[in-house]
Formats: structure tokens, sequence, C-alpha cells
């Protein structure tokens, strides 16, 4: 979820982790907690910051995550991300049987 979008929805708790604010939800707690426990300082950061960059890229251009590993971030951490399957292009041509 963007800076932006945190803003705009003011009932929604955050934190800052690493320099970056995130949502205070369970699931980013017991993620972060894990992480903590498991990585040096400067790795850790690391990895929220990156994981924070990608998150904005698949918000800010969704198309263009599609068919990338950003797929996979906007699909568990963005909230409303829905990429575009194959198989619906392939259901939808304009071809007959």
């Amino acid at each position: 979820m963007s800076t932006n979008a945190l803003k705009a929805q003011p009932n929604v708790a955050t934190r800052i982790v690493a320099g970056i604010s995130m949502p205070d939800t369970s699931l980013i707690s017991r993620a972060i907690d894990f992480a903590r426990e498991e990585t040096e300082p400067y790795l850790f950061n690391h990895v929220m910051r990156f994981t924070h960059a990608v998150c904005r890229i698949v918000e800010r251009r969704p198309t263009t995550t599609y068919d990338n590993f950003a797929r996979d971030f906007g699909e568990r951490f963005v909230p409303g991300y829905k990429p575009v399957s194959t198989v619906d292009f392939l259901m939808n041509a304009p071809f007959q049987n």
C-alpha cells in the first residue's frame, strides 16, 4: 500500500520499518519479527526497502509487472492487485471454435 494510499485511509494504523511507513497488521508484524531475528541489521533494512520499492512499482505501473518477479510481490503485499491471466486472454480471444 503506498504512502499516499495510507494517508487516504486514516483508519489504517501504520508503523515505520527501515524508514518506510507500512500498514501495522499482525501478518506484517510477524514477518518483520522473523526477518529481524534471522538477519543482520544491514540486510534487514535492505530487504525491507527493496520490498517497498517493488511494491511501489506494482502500485504505480501494474501492467509492467504481470510477467516478472514483481507479480509475486503484488499478489502478496499490494491490496487489490490482480494480474491479467493468460488463460483469460485465450478464453476471451475473438476466435470461433
